[in-house]
């Protein structure tokens, strides 16, 4: 997933729009709780605003709206870049490679930073950590001017 995020964010970078997907990854510890997963990935500094479980295809359908995003005349990713057969393939096999990791998830939560978020969230963010025999795994995207 980290290649696809990789080339993705900087694809959809537009007008006044920048876009920031980070995939941090863990060893899976049965009885730890997702917050343990947050600070794992972000450091012990950050704060946690709230954290609670969601289901897989609520993740996947906001994974999907965000990367789906198209802005307007002010400010979004470049119309062509939503247009081009690289963006067409990359979502769907970032959704793919999300609905593999949720598939055997012990855990799958929504959580929020009130402070240390990694970026700048202005027109959309989400945050989720999702661990199971796999591994753990933090995923957070965000978009800002």
């Amino acid at each position: 997933m980290e290649a696809l995020l990789a080339e993705l964010g900087p694809l959809l970078y537009g007008l006044n729009y920048a876009v920031f997907l980070q995939a941090y990854r863990s060893p899976f510890v049965a009885d730890a709780p997702a917050e343990w997963y947050v600070y794992q990935a972000l450091g012990p500094s950050v704060v946690i605003g709230g954290i609670s479980s969601v289901d897989g295809p609520e993740v996947v359908s906001e994974v999907e709206s965000a990367l789906r995003y198209v802005g307007d005349r002010s400010s979004g990713p470049k119309p062509s870049a939503l247009r081009s057969r690289r963006y067409k393939a990359l979502v769907p096999a970032v959704l793919a490679e999300l609905e593999q990791s949720i598939a055997g998830a012990k855990v799958v939560a929504r959580f929020w930073l009130r402070q240390g978020h990694p970026a700048y969230p202005v027109f959309w963010d989400f945050a989720f950590v999702i661990a199971g025999p796999a591994g753990g795994l933090v995923f957070i995207g965000s978009s800002s001017d």
